[in-house]
């Protein structure tokens, strides 16, 4: 996830599809992933988001979740064994229906039409910017290090502290994002974080991968 220069406001690749590499460095690479996300339990809900053809993340906001509870609302995230501890702000979708993230690379983007921390069910997302053109490393850099058994610490609005524990770390292809279970609203709670990773190819429309990590309440069984 590369930034956009400060006149752009809305995130168009970094969560979506770009036009991929040659199909057999696609193929070839070796995996980047550790561990195994959780099976889902429950039936999934509504996607709140599909890819487009022209490799953008399309959220589709749910009116249920337009406004939550304030206390929930997450505003910092701290990976410990990373060093990251980023500044988090809800987000929602562009002009473009692309899902935004913050504009200074340095902060992350919850989203804010779906789950909360310490709701129970579904997949609570967090996204943030690996790097910038003009700001350097991002506030996700360091997150291609994350591995099972790490820490993660959500601090809600409230003042409270949810903590997971990371079980994946994966590096997927942005072609193809198992969109339906990242955000879903339904089934166990997980913390899923975001960033992109991967070859950078601008020719290709930029990063070719996203690093997702998977982290569970501390204290959930599998």
């Amino acid at each position: 996830m590369r930034a956009p220069r400060p006149a752009a406001v809305a995130l168009a690749l970094c969560l979506g599809v770009a036009a991929g590499p040659p199909a057999a460095w696609a193929l070839g690479r070796p995996s980047a992933s550790i561990g195994a996300r959780p099976s889902a339990v429950g039936t999934p809900a509504p996607v709140p988001a599909t890819v487009t053809g022209d490799g953008a993340v399309r959220a589709q906001p749910a009116p249920a979740r337009a406004v939550p509870r304030p206390g929930q609302v997450p505003v910092r995230v701290r990976l410990p064994a990373q060093g990251i501890d980023a500044k988090v702000v809800p987000v929602g979708v562009g002009r473009d229906r692309a899902m935004a993230l913050p504009e200074d690379a340095r902060r992350a983007g919850w989203y804010r039409f779906g789950p909360r921390p310490r709701d129970g069910v579904g997949s609570v997302v967090v996204a943030a910017h690996v790097d910038s053109r003009v700001q350097g490393r991002g506030a996700f850099y360091p997150l291609r290090g994350a591995k099972p058994g790490d820490r993660v610490e959500v601090v809600t609005q409230d003042g409270r502290v949810t903590s997971y524990r990371v079980v994946a770390r994966e590096m997927l292809s942005k072609r193809a994002l198992p969109l339906e279970e990242l955000f879903r609203r339904d089934g166990r709670e997980v913390l899923t974080l975001i960033t992109c990773g991967g070859r950078y190819l601008r020719e290709a429309g930029g990063y070719q991968d996203n690093v997702v990590v998977t982290a569970m309440p501390m204290g959930a069984g599998r």
